[in-house]
């Protein structure tokens, strides 16, 4: 299966008072364990960011066709930019993905347009599989400016895969590093 890997790095980062996916974690750039990882996938890979600095890791870099839409925004463009049929949309915050995750993803989402990870009835949603497809709604929503990805979802073929009793620790997996106590949390578990 051909797949784009679209990082989003456009969050306004106002919790953690810097742009968190440059943000260094255990000596590496937050962003880079999301890149590493998606990298076992893909070489195919996008950053939405209106921080141009993000182009220092080699990959293209686009701003929010958008702007101020949230993820939902980021997601849309990614889905415009890309030349791929399946794409892996993963926020540029969780350090603790992996591979195994976003498999079984792949796994499930021939048959829909979207597909993310329920977690003990928590839906991760920036954590997916989304079609190029879902682009033109995408932008139908936004421009009546409905922002909210979950809201979303009932317009679309949603494959949520439960992933609780399949993997180990799935809160630590999708752990978003928001603020300045999840970077301290994050980096104790780094250490373990």
């Amino acid at each position: 299966m051909e797949l784009t890997g679209i990082i989003l790095a456009g969050g306004k980062s106002s919790r953690m008072g810097e742009d968190k996916g440059l943000a260094m974690l255990r000596g590496k750039r937050m962003i880079e364990y999301v890149i590493e990882t998606i990298k076992e996938s893909t070489n195919n890979i996008i950053i939405i960011s209106n921080n141009l600095e993000y182009s220092q890791f080699g990959y293209p870099v686009f701003s929010d066709l958008i702007i101020d839409c949230g993820p939902m925004g980021g997601i849309y463009t990614g889905l415009k930019q890309s030349k791929t049929k399946f794409n892996l949309v993963l926020s540029c915050d969780m350090p603790f993905i992996n591979s195994k995750i976003i498999n079984y993803l792949i796994h499930r989402s021939v048959d829909f347009e979207i597909t993310v990870p329920l977690n003990n009835g928590k839906i991760e949603p920036l954590c997916g599989i989304y079609k190029k497809s879902c682009s033109g709604l995408f932008l139908e929503l936004l421009l009546k400016k409905k922002y909210k990805i979950y809201d979303s979802f009932k317009y679309f073929k949603v494959e949520m895969a439960e992933i609780s009793e399949l993997f180990l620790n799935p809160e630590l997996v999708f752990m978003n590093v928001n603020s300045k106590n999840d970077f301290i949390n994050a980096s104790l578990y780094h250490e373990n």
